[in-house]
């Protein structure tokens, strides 16, 4: 639709973590219509398709908390990111799994909120970008 193509767009422009804005966004439709949904995302383009979509949702039968429910269901808070990946690598190769061991932890309930895991959750720092991955990782 053309409201997702929007989306897609506006992500791409800002440079938003795709992760972290969907779920991100499960509490945002409760919130303002100009609530911003996460760093890099406050745009004059994200801010009108946040206010349209939850135009959108007006129309729709299924109650904010169901919607919620199901939205955080569907939209991880952890996921396998490359640079996780890479240091729980790096560390092993030296003997150390503990990394990879907390990494494989918190990655096997990818939609709990792990309070004690929220760097995991992060996008990567400019230094930490992986820019070359092997298909083994």
């Amino acid at each position: 639709t053309a409201l997702l193509a929007r989306l897609l767009s506006a992500l791409e422009q800002t440079g938003a973590d795709f992760t972290q804005f969907f779920r991100t966004l499960s509490s945002a439709q409760m919130a303002d219509a100009t609530t911003s949904v996460g760093p890099s995302t406050d745009s004059p383009a994200l801010r009108d398709w946040i206010r349209d979509w939850k135009v959108r949702l007006g129309s729709e039968s299924e109650s904010a908390i169901e919607r919620s429910r199901s939205m955080l269901l569907a939209n991880p808070k952890f996921i396998p990111r490359n640079h996780l990946v890479e240091k729980a690598i790096t560390h092993a190769e030296d003997g150390d799994f503990s990394t990879f061991e907390r990494l494989v932890r918190t990655l096997s309930q990818p939609f709990a909120d792990q309070p004690d895991s929220e760097d995991l959750a992060q996008p990567p720092r400019p230094e930490e970008v992986v820019t070359r991955t092997f298909c083994g990782t």
